[in-house]
């Protein structure tokens, strides 16, 4: 089954959340749009330790989507995509991997899940370079599914809804010499005032105008958080 782009860029809302240049590892560089980021290995280091990046936003209701492009081809030991909690994602710096923990929940690109340090196959391995993954967060349903090259993957985790914390999206890496970009960025909401707030920010030209409308503050707190 295929991404239904039309629904992905005509429904949900583009997001422009990036790269957090403030909580990436010291051996994770990124451009300067903070969308792009490269790994890189320190002979000194523990190879058993992981370099990780994670996301500038959060989430904690609604549906997210977004692509990760892996620009270089994948080989070593581990490179897991996928969400992680804030207490976790801080702790993934220290031999410890996305998905090794009750909090994080990974996909390593050796096509096994990963979460509370149990991994399961999930899928086929994607080497080569230039491969797509799209991560869908249904935090509705409490889903985390995965996409390669726009083809559905299915349904890798259950329960995120129930997670202690907002999820970020995280990329964490022990493959040294690996570079990344993160692409298209979009989420939605179901409920009648969550679609209303979508629609006021569809028509702002800057995200930053919602504080000039004469809105209730808990509508103008919601249009921020989204």
């Amino acid at each position: 089954m295929r991404t239904d782009d039309h629904t992905f860029h005509t429904e949900y809302l583009t997001q422009d959340w990036h790269w957090d240049v403030d909580s990436k590892s010291t051996h994770a560089k990124l451009s300067d749009s903070n969308l792009s980021c490269y790994f890189f290995s320190d002979p000194l280091a523990d190879s058993n330790s992981s370099g990780g990046v994670c996301g500038s936003k959060g989430f904690h209701h609604g549906e997210h989507y977004w692509e990760v492009v892996f620009t270089e081809a994948l080989q070593g030991k581990t490179l897991r995509i996928g969400v992680a909690t804030a207490n976790s994602y801080y702790q993934l710096s220290h031999k410890k991997f996305l998905g090794s923990d009750g909090e994080s929940w990974g996909l390593c690109y050796k096509g096994t899940s990963w979460h509370r340090g149990v991994s399961k196959q999930y899928c086929n391995p994607f080497y080569e370079a230039n491969t797509v993954i799209g991560c869908h967060l249904n935090l509705y349903k409490g889903t985390l599914s995965f996409y390669k090259n726009g083809m559905l993957l299915g349904v890798a985790f259950t329960g995120l809804d129930s997670a202690a914390g907002d999820l970020f999206p995280v990329v964490c890496s022990a493959v040294a010499e690996n570079e990344l970009e993160l692409c298209h960025r979009s989420c939605r909401f179901i409920s009648l005032q969550e679609q209303c707030c979508m629609k006021i920010l569809k028509c702002l030209q800057c995200r930053g105008n919602a504080g000039e409308l004469p809105l209730p503050a808990l509508l103008g707190r919601r249009l921020n958080e989204m």
